[in-house]
């Protein structure tokens, strides 16, 4: 499966059984890389209780980098339910250290039907995991015209009038008749073109670029749950190991407190699931005599804490 998002980003991975009848109870250890992803929570699944039985589930941490789920039904009636469905949501979130391509381990797979006899596991499979990072907003450079004015000099031509002076002669008559010539100046214009420059605005065009962010959104996949670690009932015990305890006649007091209750199941389920090495009164584990201490001795434990069997092992 694929996962795209920062740090944060959830997405569920969901556990399947397939092929299985009149199912009571079943455990499994879930492992991962914490620098990909961190555990946010385990969930039981519809199928377990969809007959209508009382379902109770236990999660163990197993340091950052795993965990140990569980889950089983209470009373003889009605059935355990058949086929296939999911049994657990297990919920993570993107730890952000690392990205790429890596595994969710599934093991220590385990079931019961309802009288409690182990199921057989034909396999407990792995889901490969890829991690991307979230896409990134690159901004672009859209360049635009602006218009900017320029001075340009134009030549204009002017006409000024000036003034001059001609000589005229005019004849006056005296007494004794003689001519005497005067001289009387007459104004006459005329025309010069004198060129003057007059500066005048004419404006020019020029592009200058200029920067805009234009965004460019990439659409990021919401991961959904997908059903990924898939096993087939089988079944996964553990040897009975060869421990120096106590001796003890009561069968399922494996902590030596004198009785038998719901905390001796839990510690047989800790053992099963590496957990613990070893408990205070170890020939008390291995209540249905059948040379292995797992998840079918911890459930008839749970059962006869309950009431619902009146003897260890049972008839």
């Amino acid at each position: 499966m694929k996962v795209t998002g920062g740090a944060g980003t959830p997405f569920t991975v969901n556990v399947i059984v397939d092929d299985v009848t009149n199912l009571g109870a079943f455990e499994f250890v879930i492992q991962f890389d914490p620098s990909f992803v961190k555990l946010a929570g385990i969930g039981v699944g519809s199928f377990l209780g969809s007959t209508g039985r009382s379902v109770v589930c236990q999660q163990l941490p197993i340091g950052l980098s795993g965990a140990s789920f569980g889950c089983n039904t209470e009373g003889p009636t009605p059935p355990g339910p058949d086929g296939s469905g999911v049994v657990a949501s297990i919920d993570f979130v993107v730890q952000g250290q690392s990205f790429g391509d890596t595994t969710l381990f599934l093991k220590s797979c385990n079931a019961a039907d309802v009288p409690g006899n182990g199921i057989v596991i034909t396999s407990c499979l792995d889901t490969s995991l890829t991690v991307n990072p979230p896409a990134t907003n690159t901004p672009t450079n859209t360049p635009t015209s602006t218009n900017t004015p320029t001075n340009t000099a134009t030549s204009t031509f002017t006409s000024t009038a000036t003034r001059t002076s001609t000589p005229t002669r005019t004849a006056t008559g005296t007494a004794t008749r003689t001519n005497t010539p005067t001289n009387t100046p007459t104004n006459t214009p005329t025309g010069t073109n004198t060129p003057t420059n007059t500066s005048t605005s004419t404006p020019t065009r020029t592009n200058t670029p200029t920067n805009t962010s234009t965004s460019t959104a990439t659409s990021t996949p919401t991961p959904t749950a997908t059903n990924t670690p898939t096993f087939t009932p089988t079944r996964t015990s553990q040897v009975l190991p060869t421990a120096v305890t106590p001796s003890q006649k009561l069968k399922g007091d494996v902590n030596c407190d004198g009785k038998v209750t719901s905390r001796d199941a839990l510690m047989v389920l800790q053992l099963n699931a590496g957990l613990k090495n070893i408990l205070p009164c170890m020939k008390n584990a291995d209540v249905n005599l059948d040379g292995r201490i797992n998840a079918l001795d911890a459930f008839l434990i749970l059962q006869f804490h309950a009431g619902l069997i009146h003897r260890l092992p049972p008839p």
